[in-house]
């Protein structure tokens, strides 16, 4: 856990409420290259803190630790706020304004307070 806090500060992530269990990481030869988050509200989840090693990016880690996070979301509606939304729309994220409260809530507060002022709410529905 100290790796991934050390490095969900280093990349100005979300580190709310942040607990180990909500991490999916990817490993290579014995060390972490990478994360995500499946973050809890109350009324919705996010995929958040995704977090790449800058030696490991634009290799597919990225990809491989959303497409997990996805397959693993205990929900249909998958939330996101992020700064960097041509890289989510690869996964069928889209940009939308009609969002659970808390979501919006972040965008006001952590996204602000991490200096994210462009971050976007993105939403992907899952097919069943």
């Amino acid at each position: 856990m100290p790796f991934i806090r050390t490095h969900i500060e280093r990349f100005r992530l979300d580190d709310e409420n942040i607990s180990f269990e909500q991490f999916t990481v990817a490993e290579k030869e014995g060390g972490i290259v990478g994360f995500g988050r499946i973050k809890p509200y109350k009324s919705c989840f996010e995929l958040g803190c995704l977090g790449v090693l800058e030696l490991y990016r634009n290799r597919g880690v990225g990809g491989a630790i959303v497409k997990k996070l996805i397959e693993d979301f205990p929900s249909d509606e998958i939330w996101i706020t992020t700064d960097i939304p041509k890289y989510f729309e690869r996964f069928g994220f889209n940009h939308t304004e009609d969002a659970p409260q808390e979501i919006k809530d972040k965008i006001r507060g952590v996204c602000q307070r991490k200096q994210h002022p462009d971050a976007v709410i993105m939403l992907l529905r899952k097919r069943v």
